[in-house]
């Protein structure tokens, strides 16, 4: 288990060649701590305290080997997925083997800038020259849902390339799809932050000629 094993132990299993080439290629488990029915096997599930005719598997996320480790991970590339743990461990053995490709299967909101993945997407593109990325139906993936988008990508070691988020492009189903950067509501609509959080308001027409 790479999560529990110390980041030294690990970098000691390598002894590169100038001339070898590493690649860290893994599909590593996806979902939250209690992760619903839709990314889970019938043989993992377990009845919801809540509701019965509702299911969820408990797993505990590990971060690392030790409290420091862990609190290291979780500064760097965050929490709250399966799989951020370990892409972040695969991502700190090619910075200390100071070079190296890796490829994996993720969740597709890692790529598209999904909030609980910011930190883990800011150190792929900080240090990492994307190469390749293809999304997959999850009706492609034994037990998961068709309404989950996967997708796989390869990148290789670059240290402060700063890949640009709106570089990325994407194979599905034979067509090419790069991101770009879209007006958020909160750009084009006026908001307040009183003392029951953030709410996007309009004012009262009392009037015709009031704008």
């Amino acid at each position: 288990n790479i999560l529990t094993t110390k980041q030294s132990e690990i970098d000691s299993w390598f002894n590169l060649q100038p001339s070898d080439i590493f690649l860290v290629y893994s599909n590593p488990p996806f979902g939250t701590s209690a992760t619903s029915n839709l990314l889970s096997k019938k043989n993992e599930l377990q009845p919801s305290e809540e509701e019965n005719e509702k299911k969820y598997r408990k797993i505990l996320i590990e971060y690392g080997s030790d409290p420091n480790e862990s609190q290291y991970y979780i500064n760097n590339y965050g929490k709250g997925d399966l799989c951020i743990p370990a892409l972040g461990r695969m991502i700190e053995t090619i910075k200390h083997q100071k070079k190296g490709y890796l490829a994996f299967f993720s969740p597709f909101g890692i790529l598209i800038g999904r909030g609980r993945y910011h930190k883990l997407l800011k150190s792929l593109l900080k240090d990492f020259e994307y190469l390749y990325g293809e999304v997959f139906s999850g009706d492609k993936f034994n037990g998961v849902s068709k309404n989950k988008a996967i997708s796989f990508t390869i990148w290789k070691y670059n240290p402060n390339i700063n890949t640009q988020h709106e570089s990325l492009k994407f194979n599905y189903e034979g067509k090419l799809y790069s991101l770009k950067v879209l007006p958020l509501l909160k750009d084009g609509w006026r908001y307040n932050q009183g003392k029951d959080g953030i709410e996007i308001g309009a004012s009262r027409n009392d009037a015709f000629n009031n704008p």
